[in-house]
């Protein structure tokens, strides 16, 4: 099949209505399958050093209830209305130029998410070939990387055919997923009985409770507002928010959350695991189960990676200079590059530092939301100018100062500022009222705040076309874009 024509999900462009051919089940099809992949596994093992199975239960579903809740309030509404991506939709609160602030976020954090994929796949056909005896197990890292190699290749063989391809690469994965994970949570309770699972100790608590309680909650907040780059990107291809909001809800939150237990209970029943599954699904299945494990652990990689490589190439699309000298075809390699470049020369040490990474994700997309839900609902009232958001001239009424909205930058400084003053997201090192708040909820209210008050004066020098009437042409504009 040829690369996709410009329009139609493969260009960073609105979709109009017609062009929005995704139901219901294709987004929830295409998210679960997205959201199962490894890093659940990998987040619930993490948990699993604070809290034990009860306790990391509720505090994950807790967590993730509340990350997905600013999530689809941000881009939910205004992405399926508009047919917009994450990264066009920002222009709105960052400006005509000032959004190619969060387009590096978006591609930053979805190369760090792709490669965290493909070095877990590289891992498991590592894992498999050694299980068979098909190369010794100290054959070196020449394995895992030529299994990552073919992935990515694997990965821009599907992506390079845009949308309809991404859709359909997702109908049986995550269902198989689900299914392994089924049979891992059997095999877990088989191996140490629901007693000896709910009796198992997380391996490095802190001494403080409230800690260990509230660090569970906020690895799931995290994980769902790093939902962000990956969202707009997908519920733009459905037709209105009403039938996008549950396959969002259902095909996101639920799945991360199901997956994350297994990783949690993983996790502490085999404490050197650290919910990788890598380590764990041959140690509680056994040489056969571990390969077929394994094996759908590839699968589900190559899944997720294709939506995060579409979202990334999608937002680069958005780059005018991008969209007029390259094709669909070369933007997909242009954004698997970044991911090849972590996963050849910094496999280990990104691996190891995920919780940082995934810390690092809620400090700089929770104030986002913030400000995005403030802009969006309160300040726009609903209502933006698909032309100006996608023109050009200092008339446009996004273009703010030289293109850059000086309260949006503001509000996410201070968004970020709150957060690292409850938690260092490179140590987790904990301060003030930390163990009651979380970081990421205070960082997305701080925002949300300080970008509601910031507009103020941008509104009372006529910037931002804020006012009634130009509301009234915003919905025109979307009008004549039916």
């Amino acid at each position: 099949m040829s690369a996709p024509k410009a329009g139609g999900g493969s260009d960073g462009v609105p979709l109009l209505l017609s062009e929005r051919r995704w139901t219901g089940l294709d987004l929830l099809a295409s998210s679960a399958s997205t959201s199962v992949a490894t890093w659940c596994f990998i987040i619930g093992g993490t948990v699993s050093y604070y809290l034990g199975a009860v306790a990391g239960s509720f505090a994950m579903m807790a967590g993730v209830l509340i990350g997905m809740l600013f999530i689809i309030l941000a881009l939910v509404p205004a992405s399926t209305k508009y047919g917009l991506d994450s990264t066009s939709a920002s222009k709105a609160f960052l400006g005509t130029r000032g959004w190619g602030f969060s387009a590096v976020l978006l591609f930053v954090s979805l190369a760090g998410w792709n490669a965290l994929l493909l070095i877990v796949l590289g891992r498991a056909a590592d894992a498999i070939l050694v299980a068979a005896g098909v190369v010794p197990k100290d054959s070196g890292a020449w394995v895992a990387t030529l299994a990552m190699l073919l992935g990515a290749l694997v990965v821009w063989s599907i992506a390079r055919k845009g949308p309809d391809a991404v859709r359909d690469s997702q109908k049986w994965i995550a269902a198989g997923v689900l299914l392994l994970s089924g049979v891992v949570m059997a095999l877990l309770v088989q191996k140490v009985g629901v007693s000896g699972l709910l009796d198992a100790k997380p391996s490095a608590p802190s001494p403080d409770k409230a800690f260990n309680v509230m660090t569970g909650v906020e690895l799931l907040i995290a994980s769902a507002v790093g939902w962000w780059p990956y969202v707009g990107g997908m519920v733009r291809l459905v037709p209105s928010a009403r039938r996008a909001l549950w396959p969002s809800i259902l095909g996101l939150g639920v799945p991360v959350a199901m997956v994350s237990l297994i990783g949690l209970y993983a996790g502490l029943v085999v404490p050197a695991s650290g919910g990788d599954p890598t380590v764990f699904l041959t140690e509680v299945g056994g040489l056969l189960f571990g390969v077929i494990g394994l094996s759908f652990i590839i699968l589900a990689n190559i899944g997720s990676t294709v939506v995060g490589v579409y979202a990334m190439t999608v937002s680069l699309r958005n780059v005018p200079a991008v969209a007029r000298r390259t094709s669909w075809n070369t933007t997909t390699i242009l954004s698997l590059l970044p991911v090849v470049f972590v996963m050849v020369f910094l496999a280990d040490e990104f691996f190891e530092n995920f919780p940082s990474f995934l810390a690092m994700c809620a400090l700089i997309f929770g104030p986002i939301c913030g400000v995005q839900i403030v802009d969006y609902f309160i300040l726009r009232r609903q209502q933006l100018d698909l032309t100006d958001l996608y023109g050009a001239g200092s008339d446009n009424k996004y273009n703010f100062w030289a293109g850059f909205n000086p309260a949006g930058f503001v509000a996410i400084a201070a968004g970020v500022a709150a957060y690292l003053a409850l938690l260092n997201p490179l140590t987790y090192e904990s301060h003030a009222f930390y163990s009651y708040t979380s970081a990421t909820v205070p960082s997305v209210l701080v925002a949300g705040a300080v970008y509601w008050l910031a507009s103020q004066a941008v509104i009372a020098r006529g910037k931002g076309g804020y006012s009634r009437a130009a509301r009234t042409r915003a919905r025109s504009s979307a009008s004549s874009m039916g």
